[in-house]
């Protein structure tokens, strides 16, 4: 069977991939270790927020085999993956599912960390606004979640490893230079990349800081939310 080299993950969506693992690390290291200040972590979730708005608008209006179309996960799919009859370039199916599930779990602890806090030195951007027993729950829920995304990188690690070592497939080459070898046939099947990619990138890039800006910061807050005034004490209770 003929194979032809071509480009499969563009630079956005590489960046993305690494720029993850980076603040994923930081904020793992800055709660679990004395090695960073623990006020890092709430940076790295600013970061991660970002990022996973970035991707979710990558998703949708990015390049082919960026876009959930291209990739999720049907049935179908998945089916011809496991009879070894699946032909495309991009996630396999199963990849597909792992990281549909990654951006979930990162989108829940987006969600939890902005109204976490543990009373302490760490406190969401809108923990302010909630109520301090729906605070703690979202704290647990939040270090709940961080596991298992712990969890789901292990089990990525090891896919990794196992395609590499018995698949021959190197998983980590394409996402490095975005080049990768495929079936002609199946390079075939991919859609036109399409133009004004500029202008797509520059959507997500606005779409996703505009919306980290309405979570983190606190004149956003100021704009959207207005505290109730303070209660008017009669003045016979005025002390002389």
């Amino acid at each position: 069977m003929q194979d032809t080299t071509i480009k499969v993950w563009d630079l956005p969506l590489r960046l993305f991939h690494w720029l993850l693992v980076i603040t994923v690390a930081v904020s793992y290291v800055s709660v679990k270790t004395d090695w960073l200040d623990v006020d890092i972590h709430w940076y790295a979730g600013l970061s991660i927020t970002f990022l996973v708005l970035f991707r979710l608008s990558w998703g949708i209006v990015g390049t082919p085999t960026a876009r959930f179309t291209q990739f999720f996960p049907t049935p179908r799919k998945l089916l011809n993956y496991f009879k070894s009859s699946w032909q495309g370039v991009g996630h396999t199916p199963t990849g597909a599912l792992s990281v549909i599930a990654l951006l979930l779990l990162l989108a829940g602890m987006v969600a939890t960390g902005v109204i976490a806090s543990d009373d302490i030195t760490l406190q969401g951007p809108l923990a302010k606004y909630a109520d301090e027993t729906l605070s703690d729950q979202m704290s647990e829920l939040h270090a709940l979640l961080f596991n298992v995304l712990l969890g789901l990188i292990v089990l990525h690690v090891i896919a990794i490893v196992f395609y590499g070592l018995f698949k021959k497939d190197n998983l980590l080459k394409p996402m490095i230079n975005g080049k990768k070898s495929v079936p002609l046939a199946a390079s075939l099947t991919l859609p036109p990349i399409g133009k004004r990619l500029g202008w797509r990138l520059l959507f997500s890039v606005i779409t996703a800081g505009a919306l980290t800006w309405l979570l983190f910061s606190p004149q956003a807050h100021t704009f959207f939310y207005q505290p109730p005034p303070a209660p008017v004490v009669p003045a016979s209770q005025h002390a002389w």
